[in-house]
């Protein structure tokens, strides 16, 4: 059957109603994380100087972006503090930063502090010797139980123990 023409004008329209709908969402989208990069992160880069210059410091769990090489900050990456590392003076001179699996270590000038943390987990202390005892297989119990029972009717001392 041969579609009728109101119906093929009719999908004509909502084709390009989507169109024009999915290129208002691309430039939408696009406008934030533009406003998120110049707004947020410069207000983030200004917050954490000021707290520094106060004697603020970080702490374990907190989540920062890592300066890259890159001058887009849109490829800088996110990373969780891990460890703090003081100098002799006891000033914090490195970070150990967990950045997806891999563990970091960079300086405190080049994080810039998100306003969030993780809560660290709390390790558990291992058993010091976790014995393990597998059950037997019913078939190796079996054959040694057989050749157990034809040994003795032979006569003959049992060739396994049990």
């Amino acid at each position: 059957e041969i579609p009728h023409l109101d119906d093929i004008e009719d999908d004509l329209e909502v084709s390009i109603d989507l169109k024009k709908r999915y290129k208002y969402l691309k430039k939408a989208r696009e406008k934030i994380w533009q406003r998120w990069l110049t707004e947020y992160v410069r207000y983030l880069r200004e917050r954490h100087q000021l707290k520094n210059n106060e004697g603020s410091q970080f702490k374990e769990g907190d989540v920062v972006i890592i300066k890259g090489d890159e001058r887009n900050r849109a490829n800088w990456n996110l990373g969780i503090i891990d460890k703090m590392m003081p100098g002799k003076d006891g000033i914090i001179r490195a970070v150990r930063l967990r950045a997806g699996k891999n563990f970091l270590e960079r300086a405190p000038e080049n994080l810039f502090p998100l306003e969030l943390s993780v809560e660290p987990k709390a390790k558990k202390p291992l058993p010091e010797e976790v014995k393990r005892e597998r059950p037997r297989r019913t078939a190796k119990t079996i054959a040694k139980l057989k050749i157990s029972d034809q040994a003795n009717e032979e006569g003959n001392v049992p060739l396994v123990e049990l």
